[in-house]
């Protein structure tokens, strides 16, 4: 039987510097149209508007430190990432939840 609701399962994504982060398996439909309902989910990779709002619902876990302090996975402390480690973060993170657009046969 098929389960039609989202799971609590995570996916670890390696990250540059032995870093890593986990992030939801799936998200809710409400959680999907907060972050995309605006934007053309097909063309989302391209909005890196779209990154800082979905790492925060998505994020659950990571791996950083810093001086030699680990650091609790927060909306407050997302929004203190570097623009950098955002775009990092985001390039694996978003292929996972922007439907694949489909191809039309002609």
């Amino acid at each position: 039987m098929k389960n039609r609701f989202i799971s609590d399962k995570v996916i670890r994504i390696d990250l540059s510097d032995g870093d890593w982060v986990e992030v939801k398996e799936q998200m809710s439909f409400e959680q999907f149209k907060e972050i995309f309902g605006k934007a053309d989910a097909n063309d989302a990779m391209s909005n890196i508007g779209l990154a800082l709002p979905l790492l925060k619902i998505v994020l659950t876990a990571w791996s950083f430190e810093q001086d030699g302090e680990k650091i609790e996975c927060t909306p407050e402390n997302i929004e203190r990432l570097s623009m950098s480690s955002i775009v990092e973060i985001a390039t694996p993170v978003l292929p996972i939840y922007v439907p694949e657009k489909k191809s039309s046969k002609s």
